[in-house]
């Protein structure tokens, strides 16, 4: 079985003019996790549907996470009632994505927003589940306490609504929604959903249901988790000290699999090849180069250095961001600091 994973790994590779792509297969994890398109838009309108809307200014595409509201445009998805049936989907057309976190909001400009809610998910829309935590028996919804208040005075009713909402508080059968309008407020969830479908379920709201949204999570095995990197020239006699994240020691034969080690690797942004010692040679991978320290690249006798060609050298990613090579159209993906977001993390939550 490993040997077959290794292949795939192999036939993963292939190149296009000067860039060495590798995408990952379905079977391996995301490494890092990030936006999935309901803010910048890589979640097409089309992808969003809802049990209701309001009016066609509080459609669901108007549910993505810091949309404001405009000119025959309002400040989030608004259900048409009010009650526990309303619903905002996401269709992420893979049923390989994997969703770590869920981030909310209330509706732009106004006092509406879901202050409760759960989560349903799946790969055929007809038959979602609810989002059960790790370790829970129940699902996150789970609980179900019937009661017929007819049936009962009617000050023992209250306390029975009281009792149900303070004891699914206790076993978390609800996530967190919002305290005001625009603050995000995001849920991790444990453990991560691998689904097509991901469906919020408001089950609280204040004045309304009104909502804005985006997930976090990562592709596996698609053309946006392919990395593609331009090596920079070879120099022979030097190395990049200082930097090294990982040594990988080859056969002399195949030396030249470390620049495809350098791919694999989410961090690698350069590798140096020492000398040729009993058929081996080391492959060292480093996660800065010699542009951004070009004061560590050091004589090295019998050692060869190769970087890349990125943005990342320019520092694009702000608020101590890690800049990592190869990904998206821009060549280079931000992962952000807790508290910040944005393709250059360069805004903060309020």
């Amino acid at each position: 079985m490993k040997h077959h994973f290794e292949l795939a790994r192999m036939l993963s590779f292939f190149l296009w003019g000067s860039y060495l792509f590798h995408c990952t297969t379905a079977s391996e994890e995301c490494e890092y996790t990030y936006p999935l398109g309901m803010e910048n838009g890589a979640i097409s309108d089309s992808q969003i549907s809802a049990s209701s809307q309001w009016s066609s200014s509080l459609s669901p595409k108007n549910g993505r996470l810091h949309h404001e509201q405009g000119p025959e445009k309002g400040g989030s998805w608004s259900a048409r009632t009010k009650d526990d049936k309303q619903w905002l989907q996401i269709d992420l057309r893979d049923q390989q994505t994997k969703v770590t976190r869920v981030g909310t909001q209330g509706r732009s400009r106004n006092h509406q927003r879901v202050t409760k809610y759960k989560l349903q998910y799946g790969n055929d829309e007809g038959s979602l589940q609810y989002f059960k935590e790790e370790g829970q028996s129940a699902d996150k919804v789970g609980l179900q306490i019937s009661y017929e208040c007819s049936r009962i005075p009617p000050y023992i009713c209250s306390c029975m609504h009281f009792f149900v909402r303070i004891i699914k508080i206790i076993l978390k059968c609800e996530f967190n929604g919002n305290t005001d309008k625009d603050t995000v407020v995001v849920n991790v969830l444990n453990p991560p959903i691998t689904a097509r479908y991901i469906r919020f379920r408001p089950v609280a709201w204040k004045n309304h249901i009104s909502m804005r949204a985006e997930l976090y999570g990562c592709h596996r095995g698609k053309r946006d988790s392919c990395r593609s990197l331009k090596f920079t020239p070879s120099i022979d006699g030097r190395a990049l000290v200082g930097h090294v994240i990982k040594n990988i020691t080859l056969h002399v034969g195949m030396r030249h699999t470390c620049r495809g080690k350098c791919v694999i690797d989410n961090s690698c942004a350069s590798f140096n090849i020492g000398p040729s010692i009993n058929d081996q040679v080391l492959c060292q991978l480093s996660d800065s180069d010699h542009v951004r320290h070009p004061e560590d690249l050091k004589p090295r006798d019998g050692f060869t250095y190769t970087g890349t060609e990125s943005p990342c050298s320019s520092d694009p990613c702000m608020f101590n961001g890690t800049c990592l090579r190869g990904f998206t159209y821009k060549k280079y993906l931000c992962v952000c600091q807790d508290g910040y977001w944005g393709e250059n993390c360069e805004r903060d939550h309020p």
